[in-house]
Parts: structure tokens; C-alpha cells; sequence
């Protein structure tokens, strides 16, 4: 934990505000405090219509005012697309223009592209299951804020799914179980007592990945692929710590 007095400056930017960019299409709320769906939605045409930026933009500010928005059966997407539109997301919400997508630290140990990591459960057993502690809860499965150890975390994430596994020991998407959830900790936040709201907003945090720092080692020690050393999305991502303080400047 850090005292609040080791973090300095301030949030001066106002909440953004929706346009009717998105009216036109049907969604719903998947639960009154998190999540949306779109119905009959192609991402793609989104992407590239000629009111592109105005959707783009609204639907990053329904992202952040829901906390996850989906999308089915998005036949027309790739990789590429899927990487503009992740990276216009940030940049027409107000993310500094040098910044990028983010950069896994591991991509070059896995071999992926740098700005789309595949999560191919293969791939990453063999990646990381050595160094995994036998605690399931500190696997990947546990709640998470993604790259929340980075400094300067990503705006946002987009994660799309390409394979259904057709039996239990394929490496895509199980029939049954291997759901991906989400949890709004606003509305945990709420449901707190004011004593208790009132003790976290005293507290600050750093987040920090020891699994990453000792694969790391682990890969230099045998001479294999190191892990990726340049900025990760932002300028302030470089540290082979892999900790992020979580009240942010």
C-alpha cells in the first residue's frame, strides 16, 4: 500500500456524453448494472461506415458507462479490424495520440502478434503451466483487471471468440463451462458501508504480476526468447517489474 500523499495531480476531464450515433441500432442491458448487447450488428460496417468516428466514439462511452457492451455472430471481423477498432476506441475517447495498442510482454515467447495475443490453451500451458502455482484461484480463470500491473493500463480490451471446441480435449472453446464473466466493482463499491467505502478511499494499491517477473528469469536463465522489453502500448510501460501503482497520475 502507498500513503494518497505520494500521488500527485489531478482528474480535471469531464465524463464524455453520448450522441444519438447509436439509437438507431437495438441493444439491451443484460443486467441493470453491467452489460449491453447489440442485436444484428455487423462491427465491421461500424468500422468503416462514413459515420465511423461518431459510433466509434459513443460506443466507447457506452463501454465505459456499462462495463462491457457484446456483439454476436461477427463473421466480417479479423484480426485487423479488430485492432483499428480497439485502437479507436482509446483514441476518439482521449487517449494520448503516441500511445498504441497494448504489447504483451510475452509475445515474443508465445509468438504472437504483438497486438492481438490468441488464447490458445495449448500455447499457453505450455508457456506458463511450469511456473503456475498449484492454487487455482492464481490462475488465469481468477478476477481480473486486464494488464492491470502496467502503469498506463489499457483503455480498453476486445476479446473475440473463433472456435468452439467439438470435444473436451480440443484446445478452443469448451461446449460446456469456460464461460468469461464480468463484475461491475462500482456497483460492489456501492453496496458497501460508508464506514467501509470511507476506509478504501483512504487506501491506494499496486497491482503486479510476480508470474511474469519470474518467467522472465526463467526464459533468460535458458536462453530462450526473451520477453519484450520495448513500451508496451505506452511510454511509461517498460519496467520488467511488472507493477503499476493504481491511483494514477
Amino acid at each position: 500500500m502507498h500513503s494518497p500523499a505520494e500521488f500527485t495531480g489531478t482528474f480535471s476531464q469531464e465524463p464524455l456524453q453520448l450522441s444519438d450515433a447509436l439509437d438507431q441500432f437495438k441493444s439491451f442491458d443484460v443486467t441493470p448494472c453491467i452489460g449491453t448487447e447489440f442485436q444484428d450488428v455487423n462491427l465491421a460496417e461500424w468500422i468503416t461506415s462514413k459515420n465511423s468516428d461518431a459510433m466509434l466514439r459513443d460506443l466507447a462511452i457506452l463501454i465505459a458507462q456499462r462495463g462491457v457492451v457484446f456483439f454476436r455472430a461477427q463473421t466480417s471481423m479479423n484480426p485487423e479490424l479488430q485492432k483499428e477498432m480497439t485502437q479507436r476506441l482509446g483514441l476518439l475517447s482521449g487517449k494520448p495520440k503516441q500511445n498504441g495498442l497494448h504489447k504483451h510482454p510475452m509475445h515474443l515467447i508465445r509468438g504472437d502478434d504483438p497486438e492481438a495475443n490468441k488464447l490458445d490453451t495449448k500455447v499457453l500451458n505450455a508457456t506458463h503451466r511450469a511456473d503456475a502455482s498449484p492454487i487455482r484461484q492464481t490462475h488465469a480463470n481468477e478476477w481480473h483487471s486486464d494488464m492491470s500491473f502496467e502503469e498506463r493500463p489499457p483503455d480498453y480490451s476486445c476479446l473475440r471468440m473463433t472456435e468452439v471446441a467439438e470435444t473436451a480435449d480440443h484446445w478452443g472453446i469448451p461446449l460446456t463451462g469456460g464461460d468469461t464473466l464480468w463484475a461491475s466493482t462500482y456497483e460492489l463499491y456501492d453496496r458497501f458501508s460508508s464506514p467501509y467505502q470511507e476506509f478504501l478511499e483512504s487506501l491506494t494499491v499496486t497491482h503486479g504480476s510476480p508470474g511474469l517477473r519470474s518467467l522472465a528469469q526463467k526464459t533468460a536463465e535458458e536462453g530462450k526468447a526473451e520477453v519484450y522489453k520495448g513500451a508496451r502500448g505506452a511510454p511509461e510501460n517498460t519496467s520488467a517489474e511488472f507493477m503499476g501503482s493504481q491511483v494514477r497520475k
